[in-house]
């Protein structure tokens, strides 16, 4: 259940959730609007009262996100081994295309603001970069598991590739391993890291001093140095997706 409240000069989306104990603040990926998710019983009577109490964190969200806005740089190429982005203008409507296998072009209306273009893009590239990736970071990851198969005792069930929002990757369990479509904006050799790292997860499912033992073992150094090489690790793409 969703309804928006004005709050001053904001406009803010109030999403019901039933698995929700507890309000959380942030910015909707797809509309980019500041987004309160809430109880599902919580009234919007109270969910009005807690906005308005958190005012400049709404704020705060609202200038962070102009930022990171503001930090893409339309006339920069956005490459990694496995895929290159570009923008490029054009006086007509915003549109995606692919020159190449491993190529994405971003027309943008310049008359348009850097909100709006980023707006009509963003859903366009995703579909882009999904179509052209999927298939490459699962192959990718097929040939990482190969090499170091032998020697793990649990088999991995299935392999995902998803638009995750907050993480790399995950392993269930059940040998159930999700991938994050970004790690096509990431160096090869931070790719093969999350790779290893998930399929460390099949043997060690907690972040103990053995997983950390057998993952450096996996990668043939210091795991841990990779994991803050990851950290640090930064595009300003990753906002697209």
């Amino acid at each position: 259940m969703q309804k928006i409240l004005q709050i001053k000069e904001f406009e803010v989306l109030v999403i019901k959730a039933k698995n929700s104990k507890t309000t959380k603040l942030s910015i909707c990926p797809e509309s980019h609007k500041v987004q309160l998710r809430s109880p599902w019983r919580m009234p919007y009577s109270l969910a009005q009262k807690i906005l308005e109490k958190n005012y400049n964190k709404i704020l705060t969200l609202q200038r962070n996100l102009e930022q990171k806005i503001d930090n893409i740089n339309f006339y920069q190429e956005y490459s990694s081994d496995m895929l290159s982005i570009a923008f490029q203008s054009i006086d007509s409507p915003t549109h995606i295309t692919q020159p190449a296998p491993n190529k994405i072009d971003l027309y943008y209306n310049p008359v348009l603001s850097k909100m709006q273009n980023i707006q009509q893009i963003r859903p366009q590239l995703l579909t882009k970069i999904k179509q052209v990736c999927m298939h490459k970071i699962k192959e990718e990851f097929l040939f990482v598991l190969s090499q170091i198969q032998p020697f793990e005792k649990n088999k991995v069930n299935n392999i995902r590739i998803k638009n995750i929002k907050t993480r790399w990757g995950s392993c269930s369990s059940k040998g159930n391993i999700n991938l994050s479509i970004k790690l096509a904006l990431l160096p090869n050799h931070l790719r093969k890291y999350v790779m290893l790292h998930e399929i460390a997860h099949l043997q060690q499912p907690n972040h103990g001093p053995l997983f950390w033992q057998h993952l450096s073992n996996l990668c043939q150094e210091n795991a841990k140095i990779l994991d803050r090489q990851l950290k640090n690790y930064h595009t300003d793409l990753f906002f697209l997706l």
